[in-house]
């Protein structure tokens, strides 16, 4: 399954070379790209990977795990540029790193990450129910996207927020695993305050996403609205919870294109725009996962991890 996914994403790398070879004079742009430009995009994925960052300390202070600044922000760096060139092994260093400097089980590293996930998803449906909302009364599509955001939020809320889970009748050896998970979920969620916060957080991710795509097209001088980048960062958040290849490579540009098509927008500039947004964060994310990965120490954790 694994070697199919990444002959998926070199087919998908080959084939927006082809594309991109096809759009030579849209991507001429690129070339004559300003320093305040340049300052203005990076500022905008710096502030969103700091949320990211702080998201990431609050998730393991459930489990009475202080993160300094150097750890919480380095790595989530480490995370999101290994990740991008292979499967979680960017997840794998620092569940290895936490458990190395914090005792922490790669169990409870897998509760934490999957409360920030559920987090995520929270804040996509809470922000989407609106907009369905809009588009039901505005457009007259349908009921179902009402229905599904409000049916999501319902049961992230009885499950964040309901009486702990009850374990009885799970006592024999085939459920032992589960059980484990059960109780360290419900010793999670008993810290309301920290769960609150990471939504909080994943709430305010969004527009600063949308801030982003914001900025790239303005880049590309295909000026659209704030609003709308909202709508495009709230696509790609959805593509992002199925993770089909590394990074979503070509997923995460092919949602834009086709987002930014339907909203009477260029499908190439959508293609180029998150492209351009692509390259500038993985920049980012790999100088600082370099400087972090040597400043925490994280040589050979890969290896031991696999």
């Amino acid at each position: 399954m694994l070697k199919i996914r990444y002959i998926g994403s070199i087919l998908i790398v080959l084939l927006g070379v082809h594309y991109f070879y096809q759009k030579s004079d849209e991507l001429k742009q690129l070339m004559n790209l300003t320093l305040f430009q340049i300052s203005a995009a990076f500022t905008a994925i710096i502030l969103y990977n700091l949320i990211t960052g702080v998201k990431y300390k609050i998730i393991f202070s459930a489990f009475k795990i202080k993160l300094s600044i150097k750890e919480w922000f380095g790595l989530t760096q480490v995370m999101l540029f290994f990740n991008l060139i292979f499967f979680y092994i960017g997840t794998v260093t620092n569940a290895h790193y936490l458990k190395k400097h914090y005792r922490l089980s790669y169990s409870k590293f897998i509760v934490a990450m999957t409360a920030q996930k559920l987090a995520d998803l929270f804040a996509v449906a809470l922000i989407c129910l609106p907009f369905s909302l809009i588009f039901f009364i505005i457009f007259e599509i349908n009921l179902y996207g009402i229905l599904l955001f409000c049916f999501v939020p319902t049961i992230l809320i009885l499950l964040f927020f309901s009486k702990s889970i009850q374990t009885r009748g799970l006592e024999s050896r085939f459920f032992k695993k589960l059980l484990e998970i059960i109780e360290l979920w419900n010793e999670y969620k008993q810290n309301k305050s920290a769960i609150i916060t990471v939504i909080l957080l994943a709430l305010i991710a969004i527009p600063i996403f949308g801030l982003r795509y914001y900025i790239a097209f303005n880049i590309l001088n295909n000026p659209i609205s704030f609003f709308e980048c909202i709508i495009l960062s709230l696509a790609v958040s959805i593509a992002s919870f199925v993770n089909i290849v590394p990074g979503n490579i070509g997923i995460r540009e092919m949602v834009v294109g086709f987002s930014a098509y339907y909203m009477d927008h260029n499908f190439e500039y959508g293609v180029i725009a998150t492209t351009l947004d692509r390259i500038l964060a993985a920049i980012s994310a790999g100088v600082l996962a370099f400087i972090f990965f040597h400043v925490l120490h994280m040589k050979g954790y890969p290896r031991q991890s696999a």
